[in-house]
């Protein structure tokens, strides 16, 4: 006799939650063709699936990680620690923030 648990298929999301057996599905129409290539863009860089992006952008929208106030506050003061004996002055400041303005 075979065992039950060679029948059993586990889904997880991207962050490894067991789902149940049924899994909705959405089909989504009408995108807009900038939405849909910043989309297509996102998941060629991630190395995901037009789908696999959308359900990470949708978790990360309604679950958002809990951001680490003390980790944040650590590394901005790294950086500026990092980034204190260059001092910048105002005509450099201004070409700066001009370069690649029309």
């Amino acid at each position: 006799m075979e065992n039950y648990l060679d029948y059993v298929i586990i889904n997880c999301n991207h962050y490894g939650t067991i789902l149940e057996d049924s899994v909705p599905t959405i089909t989504l129409k009408n995108i807009p063709v900038d939405l849909y290539d910043r989309v297509k863009q996102s998941a060629a860089a991630n190395h995901r699936s037009l789908n696999s992006e959308i359900i990470v952008c949708l978790e990360n929208s309604f679950f958002p990680k809990p951001i680490d106030i003390n980790a944040t506050l650590e590394h901005a003061r790294k950086l500026r620690e990092m980034s204190s004996s260059y001092i910048i002055d105002d005509d450099e400041f201004n070409q700066l923030k001009s370069e690649g303005r029309p």
